[in-house]
Parts: structure tokens; sequence; C-alpha cells
């Protein structure tokens, strides 16, 4: 399996981000943690203590959960994808912390990656827009 974990510069929306470009990788799942989280806590099948836990995490955030809470859930969502023939995924908001990765990677055999992006979504559109720009220019001389 590959995993490519995208990481992003503090403040940004990185979900909100690799959604709007992740559409065009179809042989890759994503796999949004923050989406994940929320959907145990509407689940409500969970322990309080770990809904509370989550809910903080959301609230704040800050995704620093311990990854004997955190990697099952995602695991449980790749698993849910590999079922379907996915192998190769794109995280975003999870692994935050080394252990989470260690974790995962231990419990999932896979190649793994880190994706950074350095500008805000509208920063990255407005590069976008000129380099494709640049390029139609180019192209029609």
């Amino acid at each position: 399996m590959d995993f490519i974990y995208c990481v992003g510069t503090s403040g940004m929306c990185l979900s909100e981000t690799v959604s709007q470009c992740v559409a065009q990788y179809t042989n890759y799942s994503y796999i949004n943690a923050r989406a994940v989280y929320q959907s145990y806590i509407d689940a409500g099948v969970g322990n309080e203590k770990d809904i509370s836990k989550i809910k903080k995490a959301l609230a704040e955030n800050k995704f620093d959960l311990e990854p004997s809470l955190a990697c099952p859930l995602v695991i449980a969502e790749v698993e849910k994808y590999q079922k379907l023939g996915y192998t190769k995924f794109i995280f975003t908001d999870f692994p935050v912390t080394k252990k989470q990765q260690a974790f995962l990677e231990y419990k999932l055999v896979c190649k793994s990656k880190a994706l950074v992006f350095d500008y805000s979504l509208t920063d990255a559109l407005e590069l976008g827009a000129k380099v494709g720009s640049q390029t139609q220019s180019e192209n029609d001389v």
C-alpha cells in the first residue's frame, strides 16, 4: 500500500485544500481523519471517555490523540476502502505524531511519504492560475 500524509502550515485548512485536489487522483482514496473522528462521535458507539477526548480534539483542532484511540478508527477506514480495491491513500489530519505513524505502519504494511503544503489554498490557487496562464501564453506563441 502507498500512503501520502499531507502536512500543512499552521492554521491551514488542509482538508479543504486536499479534497479539492484529490478528485483528480481517482486511484487514491482520501482519508480525512477529522471526518473519521466526527463519524465516530455521531455513531455514538464508543465509550464516553473516548468520545469526550475526540470532541475536545475536534474543538481545539489538535489531533494528537493517543494512537490506541485514533489509529483503530483510521485503520478501519483504510480497510473499508481496501475492500473496494484501493491500495493508495491520501491522509489529512493524520498522523500528527510519530507514535500515530508508527502504530499505523506497524499494523498496515505500506510505503509512506509526506506531502508538505507551504501555501494557503488561496495562494496555491493564485500560483496555479499564474503558472497556468504563463504556460498557456507560451503555448500560444
